[in-house]
């Protein structure tokens, strides 16, 4: 959720929702339909707000106290699931294994917006765990350009 055109449309959604919740209370026709659409449009840029916020306190939780492991890069790949202004992201895809519990775990960046590939020169990334749960994870791209380490960035 850091590219520029979601922070775009987070902003757009509170402003219109804002203006058409101003508007019903001036509106003599349908104040209650202006309230509700406007309504919509406040919890959908709230929405983004919120899982922004939960990104940045669950970055500072890792920061603190995730254990940190090394893990093997295994690809650089496209992630052609996401699609913004027609351009697909790149992700890093690394594993791990616990010598404690013997299992694998498998970790992906966050969205890379150009091909790192050139600027990978180790095969190890550092990424924090939840001792808790390996599942929630923040892979440490700050050698690549233009990314800041985890706390600078979603702050």
């Amino acid at each position: 959720m850091d590219h520029p055109v979601i922070s775009v449309i987070k902003w757009l959604f509170l402003l219109i929702g804002l203006v058409v919740v101003s508007a019903s209370f001036f509106s003599e026709e349908e104040p209650i339909l202006l309230f509700a659409i406007g309504t919509a449009f406040l919890f959908v840029g709230f929405a983004f707000s919120f899982f922004r916020f939960k990104q940045k306190r669950d970055a500072r939780f890792l920061m603190a106290q995730g254990r940190l492991v090394s893990a093997t890069i295994l690809s650089v790949d496209l992630d052609e699931g996401l699609v913004v202004n027609g351009k697909c992201p790149w992700v890093i895809t690394a594993q791990w294994h616990d010598p404690d519990l013997n299992e694998i775990h498998l970790f992906t960046s966050k969205s890379i917006w150009y091909d790192p590939s050139e600027f990978i020169h180790d095969h190890q990334v550092a990424v924090r765990i939840d001792p808790g749960n390996p599942r929630r994870y923040l892979m440490d791209i700050s050698f690549l350009p233009n990314h800041k380490p985890a706390l600078l960035e979603w702050s």
